[in-house]
């Protein structure tokens, strides 16, 4: 698969994540979120197998908190991303003691100023951190935007990229 195939099918899932959001469909948008930072991950890691958490919390800390932070950590939306592809809750894994916080989603007009304010009123703050759905589309695009800037001048990232990228998906169509 050539790169402009690649760049189509990232394309389709931010225009995917775009009409999910104007349509309210928050859960199906979060799951094409979460699965092309698993997927941009992969192409950015050095790792030829790395477990999913390492690339995904990787390519979280490295190009998405570092250019477009968030109120949230790497590992945070990594326990939010298994949490909701594998059972449809807002998280998986420990909280309280390892310091780790569940994240609450915010959708619309919803802010995070707002949400921490209710949290707090219920009690709830500590274990908890808002993150509005769409701070983290923002800051995947600027992260996924980044580490496509980097490969035109880190020429091993590019070498693993292009062999990587052969192997994305593609539709029947880019084979002709």
């Amino acid at each position: 698969m050539d790169e402009l195939a690649f760049y189509r099918n990232y394309d389709e899932v931010f225009l995917a994540v775009e009409r999910c959001l104007a349509s309210d469909l928050i859960t199906p948008a979060l799951i094409l979120i979460f699965t092309a930072i698993d997927s941009v991950g992969w192409l950015a890691s050095s790792d030829p197998v790395p477990p999913v958490a390492k690339r995904f919390e990787a390519f979280v800390d490295k190009w998405m908190l570092k250019n477009y932070p968030l109120p949230s950590t790497a590992k945070e939306l990594y326990l939010a991303r298994c949490g909701l592809l594998h059972n449809l809750i807002p998280s998986s894994g420990p909280f309280d003691k390892t310091g780790v916080r569940e994240l609450v989603l915010l959708s619309g007009s919803k802010r995070q100023a707002t949400a921490e304010i209710k949290l707090k009123g219920d009690g709830q703050s500590e274990g908890f951190v808002a993150v509005h759905v769409g701070e983290i589309l923002a800051s995947f695009r600027n992260g996924f935007g980044a580490f496509m800037d980097s490969l035109e001048i880190n020429p091993e990232q590019k070498k693993l990229f292009d062999q990587r990228v052969g192997r994305h998906y593609h539709h029947l169509d880019d084979l002709t």
